[in-house]
């Protein structure tokens, strides 16, 4: 089969069911290369050739100078929603890079009021005390009742159409 897009390189390691699912949505539109699995030369190759760039960190999955190879390519596309961390001036003036903003959002609301409530209780004090065998029955809990709890936030789920 002969693919007319440049590829899409893929710069962490998949499992063979995920790797069905982009087969399954590229449809034969391009192909897919996985730098985990090829040697120093065609890695250099691949990232000279990509189009587009499917990575989770660029700072841990690429080489040193490879993001200088990724001059010609269309997109670098991240997974992560945040990339604050990421030493975005190593890549490619003028390579689109693009973030999963907002795709973790749902999950991190709700670790967040996990997060509160087990603060509130003590949660990891207790289980500390508990792990010694220290368990006082006689001494109550830090108890919610009666308390105002106010969580405030903007997340891409709100953003939505109907959100």
């Amino acid at each position: 089969m002969e693919f007319t897009r440049p590829p899409l390189v893929v710069a962490f390691e998949l499992s063979e069911k995920r790797k069905a699912i982009v087969a399954d949505a590229l449809a034969g539109v391009s192909a897919v290369i996985y730098l985990t699995e090829i040697d120093d030369v065609a890695r250099a190759e691949a990232l000279r050739n990509a189009g587009v760039l499917l990575t989770f960190n660029t700072s841990k999955e690429l080489r040193a100078g490879e993001a200088a190879l990724l001059a010609g390519a269309r997109l670098i596309q991240f997974m992560i929603g945040g990339v604050d961390f990421i030493p975005l001036g190593e890549l490619p003036k003028g390579v689109p890079v693009a973030t999963n903003g907002g795709g973790y959002a749902d999950a991190m609301a709700e670790h967040a009021l996990a997060m509160a409530l087990a603060a509130a209780k003590r949660l990891i004090l207790e289980h500390e005390k508990l792990k010694l065998g220290q368990f006082n029955q006689f001494t109550q809990n830090r108890m919610l009742a009666g308390g105002v709890c106010g969580i405030f936030g903007l997340a891409a789920s709100e953003l939505r159409p109907g959100g």
